[in-house]
C-alpha cells in the first residue's frame, strides 16, 4: 500500500504547488483577476474532462498501470510550465494546465483504486483515511517548500517524476494470510 500512498502525496503536492503559485505569476505579469481565474480554470478542466475516463480504464484494465500512465502525463505537463515565460499569452499557459490537469484527473480514480484493492480487507477504512491524510500533505509540503526555498515549480516537477517511480516500485510480495491470520 505505500507505493499508491507515496505516489499520491507526491502527486498533490506536484499539481498544487502549480495551483498555489501560478496565480502570482500571473499577477506579477500584469493579468487582471478575471484573466488569472479564467486560465486557472483551465487545471480543473482537464481533471472534470479526463477523471470519469481513468476510472472506466480502470475498469477495463490493470488500475496501477493505468495510474502509472497518468502519472506520467502530469509528470509530462508539469515540465511544460517550466521556465514559466511572461511572454506566454493566457491561451499558451493554458493549454499547459489543462494537459497537467488532463492527468491529474486520470491519476485520481485508478491510483484510489490500486491503494484499496492492495489493502488488507480489515484496513479499508483506514486506507480511505490514510489516502486522505495523503491528499492533504501535498499542500502542506508545497507550501513548506516555497517558504523555504522559493523553488517550488521546479520541485513540482520532481515530485511528479518520483510518483511515477513510486507506483513503478513494487513491493515484495507477502504470502496472503489465511482465515486464521497465519501466512498460507
Amino acid at each position: 500500500m505505500f507505493g499508491p500512498h507515496l505516489a499520491l502525496l507526491l502527486e498533490m503536492a506536484a499539481v498544487l504547488a502549480v495551483q498555489f503559485l501560478l496565480p502570482f505569476h500571473l499577477c506579477r505579469t500584469g493579468a487582471t483577476p478575471t484573466e488569472i481565474g479564467l486560465t486557472m480554470l483551465a487545471f480543473p478542466v482537464g481533471v472534470l474532462a479526463f477523471g470519469v475516463l481513468g476510472g472506466v480504464l480502470t475498469d477495463v484494465w490493470n488500475g496501477r498501470s493505468i495510474a502509472t500512465i497518468d502519472a506520467a502525463t502530469v509528470a509530462i505537463g508539469l515540465p511544460l510550465l517550466i521556465p514559466l515565460d511572461p511572454g506566454w499569452t493566457r491561451t499558451e499557459l493554458a493549454w499547459r494546465l489543462a494537459i497537467t490537469g488532463a492527468g491529474a484527473g486520470l491519476f485520481a480514480g485508478p491510483n484510489q483504486t490500486v491503494a484499496m484493492s492492495t489493502a488488507p480487507p480489515q484496513l479499508l477504512n483506514t486506507t480511505g483515511a490514510t489516502t486522505s491524510v495523503a491528499r492533504q500533505l501535498g499542500p502542506a509540503l508545497v507550501t513548506a517548500s516555497w517558504a523555504l526555498s522559493g523553488g517550488a515549480m521546479r520541485l513540482s516537477v520532481g515530485l511528479a517524476a518520483l510518483s511515477v517511480l513510486a507506483l513503478v516500485r513494487r513491493a515484495p510480495h507477502r504470502t496472503a494470510p489465511t482465515r486464521e491470520g497465519t501466512p498460507a
